[in-house]
Parts: structure tokens; C-alpha cells; sequence
């Protein structure tokens, strides 16, 4: 989903909304319902480009907070979990030598002051 924020302080009128509107092909967006909006002491609102419905709203009250529609939340709770498809479990071992090769490279690189703790008692360990 692709957003867009309009600044609803860089307009004052009804017209200037309607311009907006039609300037950016925004048709199935209220320029009125924008005006309105700035009236009622909105800052910004959030547009999904494709739809151009309104999924959230910015009021100079709370600037730092957006408000989003209830169709967008419930949306976003819609939204399919992640899975996570299985895959081949590598040797320990190589998992181990992977790691050392790495903190070799880091000290041949930037020299062994780079190393983080864990790294230094990763290779205290293998001395023991």
C-alpha cells in the first residue's frame, strides 16, 4: 500500500481542496470533506493512493499522533500472519566455524581492538 500525506494547512479554501482533487486525479476523495477537516483543526491526512479513502488524520492537539479510521484497523487486523517454512538445520559445527572465520575477518579488517566481548570470549573459550 502505497500512502499519501496532504497537508491540509497549505490550503484555505474550499476551492483549493477541490484543485487538489482534480490536480492529482483523486476521485474518489471528498474535497469538502478535506475542507471540512481543516476546520475542524486537522494538520494531515493520510490517503491510501489507491483507493483514496482516508486512513488517518493528524489534529494539531496531538501532532505527534495519528488517528486511523476503523476501516483501516480492521484492515491491518485482516492482514495474513507470516509463516515460517521449515528449513534444513545446519551442523553445529559449521555454524561454529562460520562464526570464527567471521571474527578472523573482523580482526584482519579493523584489528582485534574491534572486537566485541562476546566475540573476545567466543575465542577465549576455544583456548580452553
Amino acid at each position: 500500500m502505497k500512502v499519501l500525506s496532504i497537508h491540509l494547512l497549505r490550503f484555505s479554501e474550499l476551492k483549493d481542496f477541490e484543485q487538489l482533487v482534480i490536480d492529482n486525479d483523486l476521485i474518489n476523495l471528498d474535497a469538502q470533506q478535506l475542507y471540512d477537516f481543516s476546520n475542524d483543526g486537522y494538520t494531515k491526512v493520510f490517503v491510501d493512493s489507491d483507493t483514496h479513502k482516508i486512513i488517518g488524520l493528524v489534529h494539531h492537539s496531538v501532532k505527534k499522533e495519528v488517528i486511523f479510521s476503523n476501516d483501516f484497523i480492521t484492515d491491518l487486523k485482516n492482514l495474513p500472519s507470516l509463516t515460517i517454512k521449515s528449513r534444513e538445520v545446519r551442523d553445529t559445527s559449521e555454524h561454529k566455524r562460520d562464526y570464527l572465520d567471521y571474527i578472523l575477518d573482523k580482526i584482519s579488517t579493523s584489528g582485534i581492538e574491534s572486537l566485541s566481548k562476546k566475540e573476545k570470549k567466543y575465542l577465549d573459550d576455544l583456548k580452553s
